[in-house]
């Protein structure tokens, strides 16, 4: 069993007992404050002391947070692209999205098959403006076939890029 060793010159402060009436309470500005929660009426520690708990912890509200609205905007899908052709099989004339696209101009009715490269997902739509009937398409993925996407096939007119 060990013990713990006392500090010389310090009295153990467990073992004090008070001498001294605390001093009125206009005299608590003069006080000084040591280490050990002492009180002494001057710095020279020499004259009649007493002890007085510490202080109580300082209480705190509970602040709650204002009400704010905000939205939480998911990162960048990261590469995604769709390239579209006018045939089956990937053939005829093709062009690129690697974007949502309002109106595909040009293109609308001519999708015959289509390759989604990177690991997202498009939907098109019959309508432009993200309108009309849809196909949800998962990537990475080619779809060569009129039976895959049979609710679009020469019908589309705008995609629309999303997770999957």
């Amino acid at each position: 069993m060990s013990s713990i060793p006392k500090m010389a010159g310090r009295p153990n402060l467990a073992q004090r007992t008070p001498i001294a009436p605390p001093p009125p309470s206009n005299q608590l500005n003069s006080i000084t404050q040591s280490m050990d929660w002492d009180y002494y009426d001057d710095d020279t520690y020499d004259t009649e002391s007493y002890m007085v708990p510490p202080p109580p912890p300082p209480s705190y509200t509970q602040r709650t947070p204002a009400t704010t609205t905000s939205t939480t905007i998911p990162p960048p899908i990261g590469f995604c692209k769709l390239t579209l052709f006018s045939s089956t099989h990937f053939r005829g004339t093709s062009k690129i999205f690697n974007s949502d696209a309002m109106n595909l101009d040009d293109f609308a009715d001519q999708v015959a098959s289509l390759k989604i490269e990177g690991n997202c997902c498009w939907t098109l739509f019959t309508e432009e403006n993200f309108g009309g009937d849809k196909q949800i398409l998962n990537g990475p993925k080619d779809y060569g076939s009129p039976t895959q996407i049979r609710d679009v096939y020469k019908r589309a007119k705008s995609a629309k890029q999303h997770r999957c």
